[in-house]
């Protein structure tokens, strides 16, 4: 293996780019507490509309990352398929079911879909609703799971290779 496909593979900078993930949901999941308690307030109304929905974007947005994580170098940080963890397969599916690599792309790193049309703030709506949450509560225990999982699988990588911290 040549010295850059080391470095890209390097089993704390997997753990560390999984603890970053960790942190992103952390913190969507606080702004959205925080968006939340002054959603009815007409002072920031306006304010909490687009902060609950960036916090979910920020959601999307780290499970869009998963996915190209799972795809290009979980397979090196973990080479034996016996010990990967489950959670790992959790993410991805969860990620594809609530479509939310396309949610991502519209409401955080793109203005318009893949046809090219700028979408409706009702089309904008119903992409975060086809997620299947009921209500932003709801989403917010769902990340709590993300959380939890995304902890379990840097924590697979870092028993793997017996780190006991993040340093590079």
């Amino acid at each position: 293996m040549k010295k850059t496909e080391r470095a890209r593979t390097s089993p704390t900078r997997a753990a560390r780019v999984l603890n970053d993930f960790i942190g992103h949901i952390h913190s969507a999941r606080c702004s959205q507490a925080i968006w939340l308690r002054v959603l009815d307030d007409p002072r920031y109304r306006i304010a909490a509309k687009y902060g609950l929905q960036a916090a979910f974007g920020m959601i999307a947005l780290t499970l869009r990352k998963f996915e190209d994580f799972y795809s290009e170098d979980f397979h090196l940080a973990i080479p034996e398929r016996s010990r990967r963890p489950p959670e790992a397969k959790w993410l991805l599916q969860e990620s594809q079911k609530r479509n939310l690599r396309s949610a991502a792309n519209v409401v955080i790193a793109h203005y318009k879909d893949k046809s090219r049309a700028i979408p409706s703030a009702s089309e904008i709506t119903k992409l975060i609703e086809r997620g299947g949450w009921e209500t932003d509560e709801e989403l917010m225990a769902w990340a709590a799971s993300v959380m939890d999982r995304l902890e379990a699988v840097r924590d697979a990588v870092m028993a793997y290779h017996g780190l006991s911290g993040l340093d590079d």
